[in-house]
């Protein structure tokens, strides 16, 4: 069997989803409307199955809380987690090539030493041989909320999570940040996912997780996540797994390795959205922001990507636009991928 034909066993078309009419999100229903603009335009989104997975591994980081940042950005990896261990392997010979040490987190913010830069195309490449999928969020920082519509909508959440005795998410901005983050997993696990599968979600050492327990545990975190899965009729899954990235002195866990794609991702949208206009901020990265960008553009055999930005309307008086993130100029890398011309 070529790799073609063995990928689409691995791949739906996104219009075979059953959608419904109405999202507990604002933005999550925007998700459903480009799926079905998509459809009608002929122009359809291809998905994995999941069909032989008997579990989905989901890998999160988020980027943007910097002031001085355009957009919030968070990135999701949602995997076979069955299927992983041909991308360890590849990152281990990576690392070994590009002379980085195992112990060593790969993150956007170290682009800017060579080693990093060596391995980064490299790391691409092997992602796309995840059978999954990458749904990134990008939401414009003049856009207040993607949760609902109005200036309370904070407030609103904050008195829910109070409701149901939540404690860990009162700060300005912390339980829209935290719906923005539970509402895209549990969307994407209730359409990709089937009755007795085990999901595992590692997720960023992270302000979303809350405060822990006097056992060190994420409860609240945990309930807040499965309410919001029964928000989505997510399936029946036999495990709902979670973890939280940890310091390692030996070498990095295969989950850990996942984390690190998101963060890339993430990273490297907003550094983008942030210097877009003409700015020079990561002025040092943006050929590596070139490489981030057009491997997000690029829906590979394997792993399919989704990148959806919220942008403020022109008139205050209506709602924000969300939209797929395309590419327009690009030019030929070293390692294959072409990057982005970034001016």
């Amino acid at each position: 069997m070529t790799v073609n034909e063995l990928a689409k066993l691995y791949c739906v078309d996104a219009t075979t989803f059953e959608l419904p009419d109405t999202r507990p999100s604002w933005f999550t229903f925007g998700i459903d409307k480009l799926i079905q603009k998509h459809a009608t335009e002929k122009r359809f989104l291809q998905m994995p199955s999941f069909w032989g997975a008997k579990a989905i591994g989901v890998f999160s980081d988020y980027s943007g809380d910097s002031p001085k940042a355009k957009a919030h950005t968070y990135s999701f990896l949602f995997a076979d987690y069955g299927a992983l261990e041909t991308f360890d392997q590849k990152v281990k010979e990576i690392r070994q090539k590009c002379g980085i040490l195992l112990n060593r987190e790969i993150k956007f913010e170290q682009l800017q030493s060579g080693d990093m830069q060596r391995a980064l195309p490299l790391i691409l490449r092997a992602a796309d041989e995840i059978p999954g999928l990458l749904f990134s969020l990008v939401v414009d920082k003049r856009v207040s909320s993607v949760i609902g519509i109005g200036k309370d909508t904070d407030t609103t959440l904050k008195t829910q999570l109070a409701g149901f005795g939540f404690r860990s998410w009162d700060g300005k901005g912390q339980a829209e940040r935290l719906a923005r983050v539970l509402h895209s997993v549990s969307y994407w696990l209730g359409l990709l996912g089937r009755k007795n599968m085990k999901t595992f979600w590692m997720t960023d050492n992270d302000s979303i997780l809350g405060k822990p327990d006097e056992k060190g545990e994420f409860k609240e975190f945990e309930e807040a996540y499965g309410r919001t899965l029964s928000l989505f009729n997510s399936p029946e899954f036999e495990i709902i797994g979670t973890a939280k990235s940890f310091a390692v002195n030996g070498n990095q866990p295969y989950p850990h390795e996942l984390v690190s794609v998101a963060d890339l991702v993430a990273g490297g949208l907003s550094a983008y959205f942030t210097d877009r206009e003409g700015g020079s901020r990561h002025a040092k990265k943006h050929q590596q922001i070139g490489e981030i960008l057009t491997f997000l553009g690029h829906q590979a055999v394997f792993l399919k990507k989704f990148t959806m930005a919220v942008m403020p309307s022109p008139s205050p008086e209506a709602e924000p636009s969300c939209g797929l993130v395309s590419l327009t100029g690009t030019s030929c890398s070293t390692e294959g991928y072409t990057s982005v011309e970034f001016a």
